[in-house]
């Protein structure tokens, strides 16, 4: 096998010099690189992780409070509706008193509108569950019917949940009306709109979740969202909640009611978070592969001039050998020329520095040899 001209030598020689200059620098930044790769990944998995569990943190804590402020919320109203049936417990029983005399149904529905301007309807019962004040617009159905009667067997206990009315989706807040001597008159009770619990929903929302008030019994069926009732939900394309949905979310029961707060994560959101981490981390990737590939270029170009000074030198010293005399100047030039890959190699004597004058001992000519 002939010598390779910047590796001359055996064979054995020329390989060893070869995986000196380019096979080890080169396998040293591929494991490098590989390296790099392997650590972002593990990073990237570590980062995505670690901001699912920050935000299922914050989720916790997030239908904490929801869970709180309507419960805080419906307390509220059951208190104000109670002081309102107490408050106006003449006026009540003026309208109950005389069905017919419309004056006093009108002035007990202003005094409501003024009090509850969510309100959807208003009614009243005997102990029995029957209605006394008429239901004039048909608004109270068969199940807020059987609710009073429930309520009735246990004054004061009610799991308030929304009634699917269509066009009139509601709730509904009853407390019991006593006479003065404490015996049980009946119910007053107030339908509400959830307009404020949709409200309280959508300020709530955070990153990744949606904040949602689902049926404690039904936990796929949708109560409440930031869009309003479910009716509104499905009018603005709201798909129905899945399993995933429900097992991935972090829920927190309402007490008092059916309610169960569900924090849904948003796989769309969160998709576009890991899609910003991967670009991070892919751009990080490039400019680290840009940085070895330029520090291993530089090596075996380093490896490189080291290896040529070395050959050269080792060329020289082949070349002078064990002349002496003429012989000496004649074969360093020849070395010279050689190893330093020049066509013309000499060496002078310097016979006066003042002037200077020289005196050439041997001049080579690589062409003429």
């Amino acid at each position: 096998m002939e010598g390779h001209p910047r590796y001359p030598g055996s064979t054995a020689r020329q390989i060893r010099a070869v995986a000196s200059d380019y096979v080890y620098p080169v396998g040293a930044v591929a494991v490098l690189v590989v390296l790099i790769g392997v650590l972002l990944a593990v990073y990237g998995e570590y980062r995505i992780q670690a901001y699912q569990a920050t935000q299922r943190a914050v989720a916790e804590r997030v239908v904490l409070g929801v869970a709180h402020e309507v419960r805080t919320y419906l307390d509220q109203l059951r208190h104000g509706v109670q002081v309102f049936s107490t408050e106006y417990a003449a006026l009540i029983q003026r309208a109950i008193a005389d069905p017919q005399n419309g004056n006093a149904y009108r002035a007990l529905e202003d005094k409501v509108a003024q009090q509850f301007p969510d309100y959807v309807a208003f009614a009243a019962s005997d102990p029995e569950g029957r209605l006394e004040i008429e239901d004039i617009e048909g608004k109270i159905g068969d199940v807020c019917l059987a609710d009073i009667r429930k309520f009735l067997r246990q004054p004061g206990v009610y799991d308030t949940y929304v009634h699917p009315m269509p066009g009139a989706y509601h709730f509904d807040v009853m407390v019991p009306r006593y006479d003065r001597g404490g015996a049980l008159l009946g119910v007053f009770f107030v339908s509400f709109k959830p307009v404020a619990l949709a409200r309280l929903l959508r300020n709530a929302t955070i990153p990744n979740y949606e904040i949602l008030l689902v049926r404690g019994t039904e936990p796929y069926l949708i109560e409440i969202s930031a869009e309003g009732t479910r009716e509104e939900s499905l009018a603005q394309g709201e798909n129905p909640l899945s399993p995933a949905d429900v097992s991935g979310g972090v829920t927190s029961e309402v007490p008092s009611t059916q309610w169960t707060v569900l924090a849904r994560p948003s796989a769309e959101l969160l998709d576009t978070e890991v899609r910003h981490v991967w670009w991070q981390l892919g751009f990080v990737y490039l400019l680290a592969v840009a940085l070895c590939s330029a520090f291993g270029g530089v090596w075996v170009w380093r490896r490189r001039l080291k290896r040529g000074a070395d050959e050269s030198l080792r060329v020289i010293a082949e070349g002078i050998g064990r002349s002496t005399g003429e012989e000496f100047f004649r074969a360093l030039t020849s070395s010279l020329s050689a190893g330093l890959g020049v066509r013309y190699a000499y060496v002078a004597e310097v016979v006066s520095s003042s002037p200077l004058s020289l005196r050439v001992r041997s001049l080579w000519d690589a062409a003429a040899k």
